[in-house]
């Protein structure tokens, strides 16, 4: 091989160097080679290797152009060293291999996902990016697969244990459905793929199954006449939509999702007045703070502008249930000061991911459009976002919200000057 290199070379110079070039390129876009213990996971081999295996899969799903995927790399070769033999961790490059990343939900980098007692229905893995907390939660979910093994659940392939899945009835369906704010799919429960959907969108959409020969005033009103029937509730609960796509748990939740971000209201930016309001922020990804202009630097219109500039950004990212709060400055003089809040000028907005103890200021436009891309950056790592640790989150001081009019110049005592010549 080598010699016929080297033949090639000599009659075409400048071939050498294009080979070598692309090799060098090819090479450096991947994050993990042979050498290291991270499994290369494609297309071809994931089913084989994760879905039909018996034992637990760490799997994280990159691209090589993220930061974040680049910072966490250390940390991800060092839990697949340690780990090496009793729990397999993997890697997918979504850029390469689009399918995956399309078959999981893949909407950021890195995404981590625990494959384990249920693998088509993996955990995503919310810990923090360090070695440590990686193993963790492995082992974790080793000890979780052989508690369930040992209560008699079976092997890895079968789903097993509590039911996201509740029973409808001809008694209880308008309380639990019509009745409820909550988006619905409903018909007939179809295992294994009905179940695992469910899991997949818990927190999104609730599952029921109604058994249509039992209960058929239910089946009548909705003209069930096959079976299995299917029917998503939005928002609209008189007039649901018969569900007509793939019954696979690809199709469902493909469908689901976009349906639950078309039913998603949008979002609402949260003025900060009181201490607990942002005690949600725990439980999400990120929440988005802004710290806006004092009322007579920026009156009504202004400030509303602003507002709205953050919830049309938000609209954008309603799938992600984020939360977005404002303060305006000197209103919570200890958050800006954690946070370095208008240092550089308002207004100014930061990003927070309390779970993982980062943070990354705007430094773009604050518009629409400014607020988009700076959230598209920190959703996907981008590489010109820089993330800081984030400090403990201040208390939020109890204030006066605002009662949406111009702010008014404090009244100042006129001076008579006739009063001031006689006092000189």
């Amino acid at each position: 091989m080598f010699s016929k290199f080297s033949e090639l070379s000599s009659k075409f110079p400048g071939l050498a160097i294009v080979l070598i070039y692309c090799f060098i390129a090819q090479t450096s876009n991947a994050l993990y080679t042979s050498s290291d213990d991270v499994i290369e996971l494609t297309d071809s081999n994931f089913d084989s290797k994760v879905t039909s295996s018996n034992g637990v899969w760490i799997v994280e799903f990159y691209s090589p152009n993220c930061g974040h995927c680049v910072q966490f790399a250390p940390a991800y070769k060092k839990a697949a060293s340690v780990l090496k033999g009793v729990i397999n961790v993997g890697a997918v490059d979504v850029t390469r291999h689009s399918s995956l990343g399309s078959r999981f939900s893949i909407r950021g980098y890195p995404t981590v996902k625990i494959f384990a007692h249920d693998k088509k229905s993996p955990q995503e893995y919310q810990g923090q990016r360090t070695a440590e907390s990686l193993i963790q939660e492995g082992v974790n979910a080793a000890q979780k697969m052989i508690m369930k093994r040992a209560g008699g659940s079976g092997s890895s392939g079968s789903s097993s244990g509590e039911s996201e899945v509740v029973e409808i009835t001809d008694g209880n369906f308008d309380k639990k459905v019509l009745q409820s704010d909550k988006m619905w799919f409903i018909g007939q429960k179809m295992k294994p793929d009905f179940e695992a959907a469910a899991r997949k969108m818990q927190g999104k959409v609730m599952f029921g199954s109604v058994d249509a020969t039992v209960h058929q005033a239910l089946a009548g009103k909705f003209n069930v006449r096959g079976y299995p029937t299917l029917y998503f509730f939005g928002a609209d609960k008189k007039n649901p939509s018969p569900y007509e796509s793939g019954r696979t748990l690809a199709d469902m939740v493909s469908y689901l999702e976009d349906k639950f971000l078309a039913d998603l209201p949008p979002p609402k930016a949260v003025e900060l007045t009181k201490p607990d309001d942002m005690d949600i922020c725990k439980q999400k990804q990120l929440c988005i703070i802004a710290a806006l202009p004092d009322l007579l630097d920026c009156q009504s219109k202004c400030r509303k502008d602003y507002i709205k500039a953050i919830e049309k950004a938000g609209e954008k990212h309603k799938v992600n249930d984020w939360r977005y709060f404002w303060t305006s400055a000197g209103q919570q003089a200890d958050l800006e000061k954690a946070f370095n809040l208008g240092g550089f000028g308002y207004p100014t907005l930061i990003a927070v991911n309390s779970k993982k103890q980062k943070f990354a200021t705007m430094r773009g436009s604050f518009s629409a459009d400014g607020i988009h891309e700076f959230l598209r950056d920190v959703s996907l790592g981008g590489r010109s976002i820089s993330l800081q640790d984030a400090p403990e989150m201040p208390k939020i001081v109890k204030v006066e919200p605002w009662d949406g009019k111009d702010g008014q110049m404090p009244d100042v005592e006129e001076i008579d000057l006739d009063d001031l010549k006689d006092e000189l």
